[in-house]
C-alpha cells in the first residue's frame, strides 16, 4: 500500500507546476508546451511595449493585416521575428501620429 503522503506530495507537485504555468501566462508569455519553432510568443501588452506603442495600436495593426500574428483559444500571440518583417521599412505607421 503506498503511503498517502506521497500521494499528497504529488498532488502538490501538480500544483505548484499548473501554478507556475498561470504566472508565465500573466507575464505574457507561453510556457513551453506552447512555444513554435524555438522562439517565445509574446502577448498584446508585451509586443506594444516591444514597439513602443498602445495596446489598441496593436489590435489597429492586427485587424488590418499589418502583423502577423497567431492564435491560441481566445488570445493573440506574436513572434518578434515575424513583426520585425511585417513591420521592415514600415516606420511611418507611428511616425503618422506625430506629423499631425
Amino acid at each position: 500500500m503506498e503511503n498517502p503522503f506521497d500521494l499528497l506530495n504529488e498532488k502538490l507537485i501538480r500544483i505548484e507546476t499548473v501554478l507556475n504555468e498561470i504566472k508565465e501566462f500573466q507575464r505574457n508569455e507561453v510556457p513551453a508546451p506552447f512555444l513554435i519553432s524555438s522562439e517565445k510568443l509574446i502577448g498584446d501588452k508585451a509586443l506594444a511595449e516591444y514597439l513602443g506603442c498602445t495596446i489598441q495600436t496593436v489590435s489597429r495593426l492586427k485587424k488590418t493585416g499589418k502583423i502577423t500574428f497567431h492564435r491560441y483559444g481566445r488570445k493573440y500571440y506574436y513572434k518578434s521575428q515575424e513583426i520585425d518583417e511585417s513591420l521592415k521599412g514600415k516606420e511611418q505607421i507611428f511616425d503618422s501620429r506625430k506629423q499631425r
